[in-house]
């Protein structure tokens, strides 16, 4: 994180710059397939792996994209997240979690590598507000110029619903 930058719009495309760098990098590609195989192995197994993995690091910031739609638990309709990360991960770990249009944050500190953790609350919090104000500082973008018609599409028979047991977006039946 380039935080010898002071000016936050050069900092966030700095940031940008970096992220496109390191989503290049060629090892993603062979993690992409482990992940969804240890994605199908039990949390008891693969979870003391990972925070090996990460023991360490530094500063670990996860990005979990949730979904976009509310959800429903026992018909109740559920109205926000908690963010929290592998315990261990890092001696700061801050896991971000998307939910219908909002977003959660967890931050997880090792005591004896921030032993004041309100004042780093307090910079993420700042920070927070100065990467909003940007944001609502930023013009409007222009509307797209309109393009010419597609032909239309033959449609497609509509597939038949498959039974499942379960009311839509609701995580228990």
């Amino acid at each position: 994180v380039p935080v010898q930058i002071t000016e936050p719009a050069e900092r966030i495309r700095r940031i940008r710059e970096l992220s496109a760098v390191a989503q290049r990098d060629p090892a993603l590609r062979l993690f992409r397939p482990v992940a969804g195989i240890a994605g199908r192995l039990p949390g008891q197994l693969i979870a003391p792996l990972f925070v090996r993995r990460l023991a360490d690091a530094d500063f670990v910031l996860s990005n979990v994209p949730g979904p976009v739609v509310p959800l429903y638990l026992c018909g109740a309709k559920v109205t926000g997240l908690f963010a929290f990360g592998p315990l261990g991960a890092g001696a700061l770990n801050v896991t971000a979690v998307s939910y219908a249009g909002r977003c959660y944050l967890g931050v997880a500190t090792d005591a004896a590598a921030v032993p004041d953790p309100d004042v780093l609350l307090g910079c993420l919090r700042d920070g927070l507000a100065e990467i909003a104000s940007l944001a609502m500082a930023r013009p409007a973008r222009p509307a797209r110029p309109a393009t010419a018609a597609r032909p239309a599409r033959a449609a497609r028979p509509a597939r038949p619903a498959r039974p499942s047991g379960r009311r839509p977006r609701d995580l228990v039946p």
